[in-house]
């Protein structure tokens, strides 16, 4: 019952987003995009209806997740980190998912559903990979997440971190830094 609603919640939202113009996007590992598994099987390791009742598509673009900072917890890569490593391993990443996706999502700027992933530390660094995607050919850059451009790597809203005018410029491309 309770799936059953929340496709209806979903549906509908994906509706009156598309009434308003605004289109409603999936952040996505790339192992779930669309033409690679089954909509059922997508449903299941998102935890989230991927098609209405009829089965449509509820999302407008699926966007491929490319988290930066977490590469490197990448076994191994603890040892031997560094900018470099993490830009490459973002461009490498993001560059073969470039033909299965229209959008890219970058992060994180605050933690996840873990609570302890590494997160981007310096809006200049944030700023320099949002800007890569771009020069990839993304015209669809997302941030996970939000909350972190405003609040900090906790994501908690106790107040606005210091510098969220150089974070929020560093996302939509007026990088002035604080």
């Amino acid at each position: 019952v309770d799936a059953r609603q929340g496709r209806r919640d979903l549906t509908e939202l994906a509706r009156d987003l598309a009434h308003r113009g605004l289109p409603l996007h999936a952040a996505v590992l790339p192992p779930l995009a669309s033409g690679q598994r089954s909509d059922a099987w997508r449903t299941w390791a998102l935890g989230i209806p991927v098609v209405d009742a009829e089965g449509e598509p509820l999302f407008g673009t699926q966007a491929a997740m490319c988290y930066a900072p977490l590469a490197q917890r990448i076994p191994g890569n603890q040892a031997r980190w560094s900018r470099e490593t993490e830009k490459r391993t973002l461009a490498l990443w993001a560059a073969r998912h470039r033909t299965a996706f229209d959008a890219v999502v970058v992060g994180q700027t605050s933690t996840g559903i873990l609570g302890d992933e590494p997160v981007y530390e310096d809006s200049r660094v944030f700023a320099e990979d949002v800007r890569a995607m771009e020069a990839l050919g993304y015209a669809d850059v997302g941030v996970y997440a939000l909350e972190g451009l405003l609040f900090g790597a906790r994501g908690l809203p106790a107040a606005l971190r210091p510098d969220v005018d150089a974070w929020i410029g560093a996302a939509f491309g007026n990088t002035v830094h604080a």
